[in-house]
């Protein structure tokens, strides 16, 4: 085994205390090790934002769903386009007894775009204005938090190592099965009342191999492989495992494979435009959730208002002052309905008989 710089001076250090105290060292070494950890695990979180533009391609496997058996064995597909923030996917999904479907969102710092299927109209959204502001995970959060692919979108790259309630309480170094060296380090996460313990090769970027989060009510289990992309040779998981645990009982599986990753490609604009998505002449899309308009093949037309250009695809222009018109018409149908129902109620209520005299 190679001996590192930093392996020297530890053991150096540790045996000058054994030497001067007559007996163990004390816990320096470990203080070392555990500031040399943290660095890595920042070297892991700055190598993975840095991977700014790509498209990969991911199969995914849900083998096992919690509470959900109806999920289970369902193929995914999904493909990724990413740009800085600007994010387009691809999912198609595949069931035992059904016909695939796709969906397709896009999101950019303006606005927000779920096609879902043809049975629902296309929804176009402020980005500012959506309820879940990051509605669609980026590819650089893959293998970096402990939960299946499909959910990421609620993660971030840095969500584990950058929590301040977090306290590293032991580091040591192990041998993966494939003879690499990588950092273990068991944290305890004060405010969660858990346990996370992560694995760190420096060697692979850095890059985080395994994660293991431990609570009172179970355990998940995130294994990540990595291979080398592209001419830059980026290190980028090749296959995530998530497993969750109650006890002994296993609930959830899920496998993830990346099927192809491209970080050498230039990612055109065009690709997060609505004109680019293939929709269908005719196809309904809703505004902001009240503005009803139609795709007519080469842009948006407004229902109501035909004649009114609409701008594609950042519809929701607030110089036009078209969105709080129809926040108002609304407003005005909605207070319309309350009045017609408080009457309805008044109409429909039986009238009590009045005082009898003797």
């Amino acid at each position: 085994m190679k001996l590192t710089a930093h392996d020297f001076l530890a053991s150096v250090g540790s045996l000058t205390l054994v030497f001067l105290q007559g007996g163990l060292a004390p816990t320096s070494f470990a203080d070392d090790s555990i500031e040399y950890v943290r660095g890595l695990e920042q070297q892991a979180v700055a190598y993975r934002n840095q991977m700014d533009q790509m498209k990969v391609v991911w199969r995914i496997k849900t083998l096992k769903a919690a509470r959900q058996p109806v999920y289970e064995q369902i193929s995914h597909e999904v493909t990724v386009w990413a740009k800085g923030r600007k994010l387009r996917a691809e999912e198609r999904r595949e069931f035992a007894d059904d016909s695939p479907q796709l969906e397709q969102r896009v999101l950019t710092e303006d606005y927000f775009i779920d096609t879902l299927d043809e049975r629902f109209p296309v929804e176009l959204t402020q980005q500012h204005d959506h309820p879940t502001q990051y509605a669609l995970f980026h590819p650089r959060t893959l293998g970096t938090y402990a939960t299946t692919t499909l959910t990421l979108d609620q993660h971030r790259v840095n969500e584990i190592f950058g929590r301040k309630d977090r306290q590293i309480q032991n580091v040591t170094k192990e041998q993966a099965s494939s003879g690499d060296e990588q950092w273990k380090a068991v944290s305890v996460l004060t405010g969660a009342g858990s346990t996370i313990t992560t694995w760190i090769d420096p060697n692979k970027g850095p890059s985080v191999t395994r994660i293991v989060a431990a609570g009172a009510l179970g355990q998940d289990e995130l294994q990540i492989t990595y291979s080398q992309y592209g001419s830059r040779r980026v290190w980028y998981p090749s296959k995530v495992s998530f497993q969750q645990w109650e006890g002994d009982k296993l609930i959830a599986h899920e496998e993830t494979v990346t099927a192809s990753a491209d970080f050498d490609s230039d990612i055109p604009d065009s690709i997060f435009r609505l004109r680019d998505l293939g929709l269908r002449q005719g196809r309904k899309v809703l505004v902001d959730g009240v503005r009803p308009c139609y795709w007519n093949g080469e842009q948006l037309v407004d229902q109501l208002r035909p004649s009114l250009p609409v701008a594609t695809p950042a519809i929701q222009n607030r110089e036009s002052g078209l969105r709080p018109l129809y926040m108002a018409l609304s407003a005005i149908f909605s207070l319309a309905m309350l009045v017609l129902i408080y009457r309805y109620v008044r109409r429909s209520r039986p009238i009590s008989p009045g005082p009898t005299t003797s």
